[in-house]
């Protein structure tokens, strides 16, 4: 039974899917041990490609976490949830969906949660009111960090008309408050729990921040709409929870310190609840300054946990630091100034790792900039302190050749101060007067060193930043990059002026090392991103009032803040590099540029008439699904913005993509348009433009209608031929038909027809006017193009004594010739019938080129046969078939047949050259198109002679009534 229900979530009808969903949910609540049974089918659930299944997933799943604590994929499902919950793409229904299930188990008031959880009165003479009926079993039998279990004993029940008949007195309300107190409290400690359980599942807190912003700062909360008011409802209790959340993730905090040694993975655990810690820093901030003095000891970094784990908690509390620095007022830095803190920052910065020195880096600049931070203050010295020494470890080695034969321990040193100084460069507030300086020539290859001061700091780090970036050592120049993005950040216009010296240029081309190619895409990157940050986060329109230069016409024109687009023109100039890059072989290089095409893309810095192409063409990266996801994800932002672009461009796309994948995966057998998904928790095998397919053409019939006639046109070389030359000016057009008729030969593009055939053949079509509509075409195309290439194989071959017929007008294809009958064996050209092809006035090219065309019709018949049976679809339909036709019954939905298989291999296309000889592919895709087209032939005639049958029979029933009714008698 287990089975048979777990093998109908993955069933192919949505309708079925949602079914066995809503089975499995209902007895979930009634037997919890169902629910860890069928959780893998949840999961899978979750990401259905149907939108009414996830949707019930997302209610069971509600359904199972308010009523079962002790659910083993509580963690693992929240996960997935928060993960859904953050994508943009995602239906605003689910993710409303989602919302309301964590309001309802983390942020609900308790008289609008699940009403099983009861709270003890402390007044036997206050009547139990509906607002003690809230949080369900989880506050009852959830365990805590310290293995005891919080307990609520439930008191009987009592209606709403003895409540109001009962008098309210000022202790009555005093009671009612502390038991509502004591029910937020309670039920806020287990949600502070259970955040961190799904943070450390997911080894992240993005997902959570996400989820806490939606809440608190949603941009869909304007209009009226009773969705609206809902999401303000949730918006102001979810601000109301917030510092109770934090309170009582301090608890857990002190409580998991008071039981460290009982805790298994210390580590994560920590690493987990400073996590969470931070979300609530980057929501709510003010909820997390009066814990500070509680947090603090842990930027002292002995905290006995491994490197990787001190890391992350040293790099989670720079970055509170960092979110809390502005609203420290001046009692707060000074006590903090007289503190521990800046040598713990300073320690950082020489002894962790590269996100824990560089967050360090950041924080200890900000405070050194703070409002209430003095020139004398020990945080500005502090700074100072650590980028003289940064600075001198790289003046001491900037002058070593060979660097890449330098010792470990001196390339460690020079790239830690480089990133540190990288992170001290991107945070430091230099004076407009620092500015001009970076524009003039610095010496610093004299004898002495210059000492860094608060006015020099950027300068100086960033010629010697230019000097390591020149140097032979791979990691050195990544980092000294790296470094160089966080001046750019600071100093946009610096970065224009790289730009115009070629540095951009040097470090994206195809000479610079392919890892200094990815750190640099990904450089470009947190440019764009940082600035987009701060754009959204109003410090642009802050520092734009504070220019007094700045008069109120520019401020309303735009003008006020040009850093904004600055970048994102560079780089445009720079497009078709990246585009380039995108179709590379490395991996990772390929991906890097396509994120970053796709932010490009969002902020409107890259043409989409010219992205798009490339990005269809990364559909035919089979091997790496990542890449094709990402490309597949922005096709579909491009199709709902503009739908009839994306279409046009589909059928050049499929072209694009093969070159892909011929130029990508060079030793693969043959190219593929087919690739393994996971969907709905099995492996299917689909195309890979099926999901363009489905979200951007399948539900316009005339677009339809039209990728199927640009494909099939691809099979009609003189077609394209006559295509081009009419887009072409008269003077060209002499030229290029002799160069294309000389170049481009049916021959080279077999390979790349086969590839377009197979894509026609696994398309999801979902009614039967699809493949009638295509196999019609090919009917038509077949009509006119077979028999006059028979024609011209016979007036080719009856010279050589092979044509079937002596007449040019006899038939040429009644039956098999001396060529087919040799083709039934393994080697056709050791046969005695045809040793006059091997004679040397056989023209052995124009044979091909002749084959080569017949092979592209010999797609087309092999397409028409696969449709017509895999669809169902019989010949009578088929010829019956009419596009003009307004009937319904070709709309029908139509289901495929699994178990098919195209075949687009040709004997002319070999995989090898010593599996047979040029000769013997030949003479192979001659007999067959020869037998494909008799077959063809014979169908058409067989259906011609049945019509005549039909007609006669009805005519004569027709004479017969006529002479019955003439009848007297």
């Amino acid at each position: 039974m287990k089975k048979a229900v777990t093998n109908r979530f993955s069933d192919e009808a949505i309708s079925v899917r949602e079914a066995a969903v809503s089975l499995v949910g209902s007895y979930v609540v009634s037997s919890p041990a169902v629910a860890n049974t069928f959780h893998a089918a949840f999961m899978v659930g979750l990401n259905d490609a149907g939108l009414s299944v996830r949707k019930r997933t997302i209610k069971i799943l509600e359904d199972i976490l308010c009523s079962n604590p002790n659910y083993k994929g509580r963690a693992a499902a929240c996960g997935e949830m928060l993960r859904l919950a953050a994508d943009p793409k995602e239906d605003d229904g689910v993710r409303d969906l989602i919302h309301a299930v964590f309001m309802k188990l983390w942020l609900d008031k308790g008289d609008q949660s699940v009403p099983q959880l009861s709270v003890e009165t402390p007044s036997p003479t206050v009547p139990k009111t509906p607002l003690s009926t809230t949080y369900v079993q989880c506050v009852e039998e959830q365990p805590l960090l310290n293995g005891n279990k919080t307990t609520a004993p439930a008191t009987p029940s009592s209606g709403v008309g003895e409540l109001l008949a009962t008098p309210m007195t000022r202790e009555t309300r005093s009671t009612e408050r502390r038991t509502r107190r004591k029910r937020l409290q309670i039920r806020s400690e287990i949600a502070a729990e259970q955040m961190v359980e799904v943070v450390k599942a997911a080894n992240t807190g993005e997902h959570l921040t996400a989820l806490f912003r939606e809440l608190l700062y949603s941009a869909r909360d304007a209009g009226t709409s009773r969705k609206t008011t809902q999401r303000k409802k949730q918006k102001l209790i979810a601000q109301d929870h917030c510092s109770m959340l934090v309170d009582a993730l301090l608890e857990l905090l002190l409580s998991f310190e008071e039981h460290r040694s009982d805790v298994k993975n210390p580590g994560k655990q920590l690493v987990a609840i400073m996590r969470c810690i931070k979300v609530f820093t980057d929501v709510s901030v003010d909820s997390v300054v009066k814990h500070l003095d509680t947090l603090l000891p842990y930027m002292k970094a002995d905290n006995g946990l491994d490197g990787q784990d001190e890391e992350v908690v040293v790099s989670s509390l720079s970055d509170i630091l960092c979110k809390m620095a502005n609203v420290l007022d001046q009692e707060d830095i000074e006590r903090l100034s007289s503190s521990f803190l800046a040598d713990s920052l300073v320690n950082v910065t020489y002894k962790l790792g590269r996100s824990a020195h560089t967050s360090a880096a950041h924080a200890l600049c900000v405070l050194a900039h703070h409002k209430y931070s003095n020139p004398q203050s020990l945080f500005r010295q502090s700074l100072l302190k650590i980028a003289n020494v940064f600075y001198k470890v790289l003046y001491k080695h900037k002058d070593a050749t060979e660097f890449s034969s330098q010792k470990p321990r001196i390339k460690a040193n020079v790239q830690r101060s480089m990133s540190v100084l990288g992170s001290i460069c991107q945070h430091h507030e230099i004076a407009l007067k620092e500015d001009d300086e970076m524009d003039e020539d610095k010496d610093i290859d004299g004898p002495a060193m210059r000492q860094i001061t608060w006015e020099n700091l950027t300068s100086l780090c960033k010629e010697m930043f230019m000097i390591y970036l020149d140097k032979d050592d791979n990691q050195t120049q990544c980092v000294a990059l790296r470094a160089m993005c966080g001046v750019f950040i600071a100093h946009p216009r610096e970065l224009l002026r790289m730009n115009q010296v070629g540095m951009i240029s040097k470090v994206m081309s195809t000479e610079s090392p392919p890892s200094l190619q990815i750190e640099a895409l990904q450089c470009w990157r947190e440019i764009l991103l940082a600035e987009e940050a701060r754009i959204d986060s109003g410090e642009a329109k802050a520092k734009m009032d504070s220019k007094k230069s700045i008069t109120l016409s520019k401020r309303i024109s735009g003008d006020q803040d040009g850093d904004a687009t600055l970048f994102g023109g560079v780089l445009t100039s720079h497009a078709p590099r990246l585009f380039q890059m995108t179709q590379v072989k490395d991996k990772t290089l390929r991906f890097a540029a396509l994120d970053l095409i796709g932010h490009l893309l969002r902020q409107g810095q890259v043409n989409p008439n010219e992205t798009v192409p490339f990005l269809l063409a990364l559909q035919g990266d089979i091997e790496e699904d990542r890449i094709r996801s990402l490309a597949l994800k922005l096709l579909m932002i491009e199709g709902e913005k503009r739908p009839d672009m994306l279409r046009q461009r589909v059928c050049a796309g499929v072209k694009q993509a093969y070159l892909f994948q011929k130029s990508v995966y060079p030793e693969k057998e043959e190219v593929s348009a087919l690739v393994k998904v996971n969907r709905h928790g099995s492996l299917h095998t689909e195309c890979v433009f099926g999901r363009v397919f489905m979200e951007c053409i399948r539900s316009i019939k005339k677009q339809r209608h039209g990728l199927f006639r640009n494909l099939l046109s691809l099979f009609d070389l003189q077609s394209r031929l006559d295509s081009f030359e009419t887009t072409t000016s008269t003077k060209r057009r002499k030229q290029s038909k002799s160069s294309n008729q000389s170049n481009t030969t049916f021959l080279e593009d077999l390979p790349m027809l086969s590839f377009t055939s197979q894509v026609l053949a696994y398309l999801p079509y979902n009614a039967a006017s699809d493949p009638l509509y295509i196999i019609h075409n090919i009917s038509s195309s077949l009509a006119l193009r077979g028999p006059d290439l028979l024609d011209r194989l016979a007036n080719f071959l009856r010279p050589y004594g092979f044509s079937s017929g002596d007449d040019e007008m006899e038939d040429t294809n009644i039956e098999e010739d001396a060529l087919e009958i040799a083709a039934k064996r393994n080697r056709p050209q050791h046969a005695k019938e045809v040793t006059r092809l091997l004679e040397p006035d056989f023209d052995v090219a124009q044979f091909s080129e002749l084959c080569a065309e017949s092979g592209a019709l010999t797609l087309l018949l092999r397409l028409k046969t696969f449709l017509r049976k895999a669809y169902n679809l019989s010949e009578a339909r088929c010829i019956a078939y009419s596009p003009e036709d307004k009937e319904r019954v070709a709309e029908r939905a139509v289901s495929k047949a699994a178990s098919m298989k195209f075949n687009t291999r040709l004997a002319m296309v070999t995989v090898e050259p010593t599996e047979i000889s040029e000769l013997d592919g030949m003479i192979f895709q001659y007999a067959e198109f020869r037998r494909l087209m008799r077959i063809e032939t014979s169908m058409e005639t067989k259906f011609d002679e049945e019509e005549d049958d039909d007609s006669e029979g009805e005519e004569e029933g027709n004479n017969k009534k006529q002479r019955l009714d003439n009848d007297p008698l």
